[in-house]
This record gives structure tokens, sequence and C-alpha cells, in this order.
């Protein structure tokens, strides 16, 4: 079977790309995938300078720069990839950042989750058509190759269609009362797009949703109803 993807080695063409934020979870988990992905690391931008002067001695980013801004302003570049940890009230920091890319002529990265309100997503949105820029999302789950198999397998006429999907994922939400605390919702935002992004892979739009919450223990029963399960490329 051939790789429908070309890695860093392959490619005829690498994007020229930026990273604003290099903490441990972009030192971990971001970087190493550059040894793959089709793209040239051209600068680093971090509040703590010689964090980011460690990153390029590692990673080859020829520019360092402690204000994102700048970076935009003197680098020429496809593509910057944004791992910013949240902001003092607990909220990303993703939307402000994406726009200021956007409108500096260049293609966002961002990590989940996007923003805090639908009015920032709908921000991103207006930008990006308006730029012509796209905002990708790092919604890990939904692109794992193995869970794209498992729908391409899902879709084929031995197996039939999905009817519905049962899923358990140890996560608990916030008392009622606590919701508008960013900082007690910020855990909840951040780690429950993993399931949610894997049910929108195999599920399609999501239609309607209700739920019932324990009060021992914050464990709750969702019901989700999708709109159609839409069909994908299948795997090269």
């Amino acid at each position: 079977m051939t790789s429908p993807f070309l890695t860093n080695l392959e490619s005829p063409r690498r994007l020229r790309v930026g990273v604003i934020g290099c903490g441990g979870h972009t030192y971990r988990n971001i970087f190493p995938c550059f040894a793959f992905a089709p793209v040239e690391l051209m600068a680093l931008c971090d509040l703590d300078e010689d964090r980011a002067r460690g990153c390029a001695r590692i990673y080859g980013g020829a520019a360092v720069y402690t204000d994102y801004r700048t970076m935009l302003e003197r680098e020429t570049l496809d593509a910057v990839f944004v791992v910013t940890p949240p902001d003092e009230n607990g909220l990303p920091r993703y939307p402000a950042i994406a726009l200021d890319a956007m409108r500096a002529g260049v293609h966002v990265w961002i990590e989940k989750p996007p923003a805090a309100s639908t009015e920032e997503i709908r921000a991103m949105q207006e930008t990006s058509a308006q730029t012509e820029k796209f905002v990708g999302v790092g919604f890990k789950k939904m692109f794992a190759l193995a869970n794209v198999k498992a729908r391409e397998l899902c879709e084929g006429a031995e197996f039939g269609r999905v009817t519905s999907i049962s899923a358990r994922y140890p996560q608990e939400m916030p008392a009622l009362n606590e919701r508008s605390d960013s900082r007690k919702m910020a855990s909840f935002l951040d780690h429950i797009v993993h399931p949610l992004s894997v049910l929108r892979l195999f599920g399609g739009d999501i239609k309607s949703l209700s739920f019932s919450r324990c009060a021992y223990n914050g464990a709750s029963v969702s019901t989700l109803h999708f709109s159609v399960v839409v069909k994908i490329d299948r795997l090269g």
C-alpha cells in the first residue's frame, strides 16, 4: 500500500513554517513530527528566549523571537504552528494569535480547544474567508490513521453503515454552579474534544445532544443524534 502522505524527505516542496510556543508539549510532541511533515522550520517564538534558542539549537529553527507579531512581520512564512498555554483565566490564547497570523497572510495550525466561545470561532471563520487562509485544529483523534482506517472499514459493503455508536471516556464535567469558572472548565474543554472528535468522525455532524449527570461524582450519560453519516475518501 502506498502512503497518501509525503514525508519531509520525499516532498518536492516544504512549507516554510514558524512555531509560536516552545513549551513541553511542543518539544515532546510537535517538533518531532517535523521530521516527517513536509516543512522547513524557519523561526521560533517564545516569551522565554533561552527556551526558544534551546529548541532552535536542537530542531534547527534559524531565527528566534519573543514577540510573535515581530516574527510574522519579518519572516516570510507559509504557516505557523501555535501551541500556547491558556491565559490567566484559563482561556485559550489561540483565537487572537490565529487572527493576527491570517491577517499577516499566513495559514495557522492551533491546538485544541480552539476557542472559549462561539463568537471567537465565528471571528476566525470570517477572517479565514476574508484572507483565504486556513485554520487547522489539532483534533488528533479524528485524524489518527487508525481511526480513519476504522471508519473506512465501517463504510465497506461488508460492514454496512454506522447506525449507533457507544463510547466511554473518563471525563468529569464541573457542577452546574461551577461552569462559569473558566479555570474549572479548562480541563474539561481541553480533553472532551478527544471523544467528541472520534464520535464526529464516525457519525458526522451532530444534530442534537442531551445528557443526564450524576450529582455524586460528575459522571454523565450523553445521547447524541447525528444529522447524516458522511462518506470519506479511502486511504491509498
